[in-house]
Formats: structure tokens, sequence, C-alpha cells
């Protein structure tokens, strides 16, 4: 998955959410963060590997073996706030607007 944040980025944890298309029986294969505040010149990329999410909803019955596969990216909230650490909480000036990351591409291999 590749995220292009804004130049100064590392403000947003994102879910990658995997499920059949269908949004309830959707669930969370990870939670991505970027730990502080960067200066980003490129967008990054992460691996997620999503097996052990696939093998839960197949084993709950909530996703079957010939359903296509959806893979969403949400943002999570502030950083720090699901992703599972602690970090300083910085923000941008009173009344101004931070840019919106952009999801760049997802590429799904099989291994």
């Amino acid at each position: 998955i590749t995220i292009a944040q804004p130049p100064i980025g590392g403000t947003h944890d994102f879910r990658v959410l995997i499920g059949d298309g269908g949004g309830s029986s959707d669930d969370t294969a990870v939670t991505l963060s970027i730990f502080g505040r960067h200066i980003m010149h490129s967008p990054v990329s992460f691996t997620v590997p999503l097996s052990p999410a696939v093998d839960a909803l197949r084993a709950a019955n909530r996703l079957a073996a010939d359903a296509p596969l959806t893979i969403r990216v949400e943002p999570a909230g502030p950083a720090g706030s699901a992703g599972g650490h602690a970090g300083m909480s910085m923000s941008t000036r009173p009344g101004a607007n931070e840019p919106s990351p952009e999801i760049v591409s997802i590429t799904v291999q099989a291994h």
C-alpha cells in the first residue's frame, strides 16, 4: 500500500480493512502509522500481510472462498490514536487546514 502524505506528514494513522465488499464483514488487517513528523519527499509504501486476516474471516464464515476480496484504507485518526504507540501530539496552527493524505496504489501479490 503506497500513501502520499502531505510534505510534513506523519500525522495520521490508517486502518487497512479487508472483506467481501459488503462492509459489514470487513475486518481490520493492520493499522499503519508513521512515527513522528517527517518531511515527505515521496510516497511511503507499506507491505501488509493479508493471509492471517483472510484466514480469520474464512474461519468465521465471513468470507467465502470464491468471494472477491476488497481492501480499503481509511483514516484511523491522529497519529497515536489507533496505532498503539504514544507520542507527542503536534497540531497545526489554529484555523489552518492540514492537507489530506492520498492513497497512491494498492498492489496485491500472491506467493
